[in-house]
C-alpha cells in the first residue's frame, strides 16, 4: 500500500516522457510522410482477418475453411469464396465491408434520443454466440 505514490509518480513521469519523444517523432520523423494508398490496399484485400465478417452469414466453419484456403493458396478471401461457391462476389463484398469493421457507429439509445455507440454487426454476432456457448 505505501508504494502507490511511487508508482504514480514514476507512471506521470514516464507519460510525460512519452509526450515529448512524440512531439519530437512528429516534428523531425513525419513531414512528408505519405501513405501508400495502393500499398494499403493490396494489404486489405488480402487480410485473413475479414473472414470475421462472413461468420454471422456463413458460420464460424465455413468462414475457417475459406481463411484456410485462401492462406494455403495465395489468394484472397473473396476468390476462395468464390471457388468453394459459398457465395457471389456481390454478395461477397455487400458483407465484407473493411470500414465499417474497423469502427462503431451511432445509432439512437432505447429511448429512441440522444446517440449511443453500437458494435458491428459481425461482433455482435460473435459476441452473442460467445455469450450462449461458454468453453
Amino acid at each position: 500500500m505505501h508504494f502507490k505514490p511511487v508508482i504514480i509518480y514514476n507512471f506521470l513521469q514516464s507519460a510525460r516522457l512519452l509526450g515529448r519523444c512524440s512531439g519530437f517523432v512528429q516534428e523531425t520523423l513525419c513531414p512528408g510522410l505519405l501513405p501508400n494508398e495502393k500499398n494499403i490496399q493490396a494489404h486489405l484485400e488480402n487480410s485473413l482477418m475479414l473472414a470475421t465478417a462472413l461468420v454471422p452469414e456463413l458460420g464460424y466453419d465455413k468462414a475457417a475453411v475459406i481463411a484456410k484456403k485462401a492462406h494455403a493458396e495465395g489468394i484472397t478471401l473473396e476468390q476462395a469464396v468464390c471457388d468453394l461457391k459459398y457465395l457471389t462476389r456481390d454478395e461477397f463484398r455487400k458483407l465484407v465491408d473493411p470500414s465499417a469493421m474497423t469502427r462503431p457507429f451511432k445509432t439512437k439509445n432505447k429511448k429512441g434520443r440522444g446517440l449511443c455507440w453500437k458494435m458491428s454487426r459481425c461482433s455482435k454476432a460473435i459476441h452473442s454466440k460467445s455469450d450462449r456457448n461458454p468453453h
